[in-house]
């Protein structure tokens, strides 16, 4: 005799849970991963005075660092006060991240331009610097729509999450080309291509955008509740007007973006 079993139904309390501590502890890792590419240069740099000739010699990238760095944090205490239920404090601190953001668009061209303009190019960066120069602007650019997005979905919670983290992945490249590997500073085994710095970063970027896509998809719990709470990233109707196709504008740019960067050489 056959035995039918009708689906289980999550508690959506439990949904809510599992939804929020994926969210936090993805912040972390986006953290983590810019730490441990800028720790001899950035946070650690009175630990390796040995690494000073990697480090720009202007100024003004400490305060751009200082900056940057504030926008991860404040990803983390966002994820943090939406899992701990004081949503009104992050609502608070949203008025502060636009500002933040802001100032960070103008920061980053700003360090574009300057990188750019020095003689030496950019550091650690064997690439001439005026074409290396649409990285970082590509990079920022992508910061700046996805933190527009989400500013004007931010009544779409489900929306406005997913445009943050992503305007968060598009300044991780950098600190991933930092990652003290040897193999990312290596010489590409295939001619006209990138360096094995350029595609580790690429890599590495599509892997923190795919992984974010798929554990976004199924942190919500069984598809019939999941179509009710999160129509956003339900998995029998995607919504490809909102982050899936942030998702596929971040991996198409980032990779448009390493490919102008290499022109030069074919």
């Amino acid at each position: 005799m056959m035995i039918l079993r009708m689906p289980t139904q999550v508690p959506i309390g439990a949904v809510w849970r599992r939804e929020h501590t994926f969210y936090f502890a993805f912040s972390i890792l986006l953290f983590a991963a810019v730490f441990l590419g800028f720790a001899r240069s950035f946070f650690l740099r009175s630990w390796f005075p040995g690494f000073v000739s990697h480090i720009p010699p202007e100024p003004f990238f400490s305060i751009h660092g200082l900056f940057f760095t504030s926008w991860l944090a404040l990803l983390i205490i966002q994820t943090f006060l939406i899992t701990s239920n004081r949503v009104h404090i992050h609502r608070r601190l949203g008025f502060f991240g636009t500002g933040l953001a802001f100032v960070m668009v103008l920061l980053g061209i700003y360090a574009g331009l300057l990188g750019a303009h020095r003689p030496t190019g950019f550091i650690d960066t064997p690439v001439p610097r005026l074409e290396f120069l649409i990285v970082p602007l590509v990079g920022i650019a992508q910061f700046a729509l996805f933190v527009t997005l989400g500013i004007l979905n931010r009544a779409n919670k489900q929306s406005h999450k997913r445009y943050m983290v992503f305007a968060t992945i598009s300044l991780i490249g950098a600190g991933i080309a930092r990652w003290p590997f040897q193999f990312i500073f290596a010489e590409s085994p295939i001619p006209l291509f990138f360096g094995w710095r350029f595609a580790s970063v690429s890599f590495s970027d599509s892997c923190f955008c795919l992984g974010f896509f798929i554990e976004a998809q199924t942190a919500s719990g069984n598809d019939s509740l999941q179509s009710d709470i999160d129509p956003v990233c339900s998995s029998h109707a995607i919504d490809f007007e909102n982050w899936p196709v942030a998702c596929v504008c971040r991996l198409g740019c980032g990779t448009a973006g390493l490919i102008c960067d290499d022109a030069w050489i074919v």
